[in-house]
């Protein structure tokens, strides 16, 4: 069985790059074992199809879940200034089936977002709580903590521990500026009508997006100062 998945696997790739690869294709089919029934020459057989019966909606849909909580994890601390290989404890907040899809893939949340996660219900996150328990149920737990919504069901949130708050207000309103500039930018740029008679589609697209981007990522950085200004009131 093995050995079939692979050959069938190694055939049908060949297929797929011989457009672009038609040489060393072609030589790697004149050596492979094959059934009397393919012909002869890659160049003459049928291009791969898709298969509908092999599409998982309900598997997609899981590995969306888990890719943007994994997201929001590296985002939230960024926001704060973590580095992507720092370790941080963070709280889940989450219920039903997709708490018990974000348990199954914990292990892959918190290997490839560099944290500790804590997956449960009501909570407003506290450093040593986060790292002391393995589930969080219902309990309100102390602390200031930042925030990545990922949808209204799912929620992250972050204790601040050790963040430097001064520090990192600074920081961050360095940052804003910056984005301010972008947004002013590209708001210029969009606002010119001559730029959108002559601009592609896909170009007035793409300024666009990063627009909405940019001001995604203003109000993130407000919403970050507000919560240290929270604990600098601690």
């Amino acid at each position: 069985v093995v050995q079939g998945v692979l050959a069938t696997a190694l055939e049908t790739t060949m297929r797929l790059l011989h457009p672009f690869a038609p040489f060393v294709t072609e030589e790697i089919w004149q050596k492979l074992p094959k059934p009397p029934q393919l012909p002869g020459s890659l160049m003459i057989t049928v291009f791969p199809r898709g298969d509908a019966s092999f599409v998982d909606a309900a598997a997609e849909a899981e590995m969306k879940l888990v890719q943007d909580v994994a997201v929001g994890c590296r985002m939230l601390k960024a926001t704060f200034g973590l580095a992507p290989a720092q370790q941080a404890s963070v709280g889940i907040r989450v219920s039903g089936e997709k708490r018990e899809i974000l348990q199954r893939f914990r292990e892959a949340i918190e290997r490839t977002a560099r944290v500790k996660a804590m997956i449960g219900g009501s909570f407003t996150g506290n450093a040593e709580a986060l790292t002391a328990r393995d589930e969080i149920g219902n309990d309100e737990l102390t602390g200031v903590a930042g925030k990545e919504v990922i949808n209204s069901e799912v929620e992250i949130v972050m204790p601040l521990g050790e963040i430097d708050v001064g520090a990192e207000k600074a920081r961050i309103t360095k940052d804003v500026a910056k984005t301010d500039k972008e947004i002013g930018g590209l708001e210029k740029k969009l606002g010119n009508a001559d730029f959108l008679a002559r601009a592609p589609e896909d170009v007035v697209a793409e300024q666009r997006a990063r627009l909405a981007e940019e001001q995604s990522r203003k109000q993130r950085l407000h919403d970050a100062l507000e919560t240290l200004d929270k604990a600098a009131k601690k």
